[in-house]
């Protein structure tokens, strides 16, 4: 009774290689300038940051940076 689940597998294989979709690749300086900060006044107490949640980046109205 070995039959079943090899056909199963076989299938589940071939489902998923049919299935497959062309990925078109990532505009990153599309996705980069989408998200450009723009400080129009100066806010001391609340400096920009930016960052990709393991790292940040903090620029405050020196120009002074730091890691967070």
């Amino acid at each position: 009774m070995q039959t079943p689940k090899h056909l199963l597998i076989v299938s589940l294989v071939l489902t998923a290689a049919l299935a497959e979709e062309k990925v078109e690749p990532i505009d990153r300086q599309a996705l980069v300038t989408r998200h450009n900060g723009l400080l129009t006044i100066a806010d001391v107490p609340s400096p920009l940051a930016v960052g990709n949640g393991g790292l940040a980046f903090t620029a405050d109205a020196a120009g002074l940076q730091k890691a967070a």
